[in-house]
């Protein structure tokens, strides 16, 4: 009995602590926290983020499976003012053997920009 009374005060001790931990996050660096639930999406669906450099722009894309001969792959691209990773729950749902990859357009997500860059919705269109 002393066994069961010592888990479970042991296992409350750790649920208030991972609470306490959110809290703190969620107050005090948002942007932790909101990273944090990116990556888990980006796990989730089974997806690696990469990073190509063309020009002055380092572009970040997510990839998943291998590209085949046999088989188109598919290009996500996002819209205005979005991340790449806003696409990680549709991929989840997709068949495994589909290569897929989902890109950040320059100045969104962790795709970088030139200096000069204007971010417009004309300059996009």
């Amino acid at each position: 009995m002393e066994v069961v009374s010592t888990v479970v005060q042991l296992a409350s001790g750790v649920t208030l602590a991972t609470l306490g931990l959110a809290v703190f996050l969620y107050y005090v660096r948002p942007g932790y926290l909101m990273y944090l639930l990116l990556r888990y999406g980006t796990w989730r669906s089974g997806c690696t983020t990469k990073y190509v450099k063309v020009g002055a722009i380092q572009f970040a894309y997510m990839e998943r499976g291998e590209p085949s001969e046999n088989q188109p792959s598919l290009l996500l691209v996002h819209g205005f003012a979005d991340i790449k990773e806003s696409f990680c729950e549709m991929i989840a749902h997709l068949p495994q053997h589909v290569h897929l990859i989902a890109v950040d357009l320059p100045g969104h997500g962790n795709t970088t920009s030139k200096e000069k860059d204007e971010f417009s919705v004309e300059n996009y269109a």
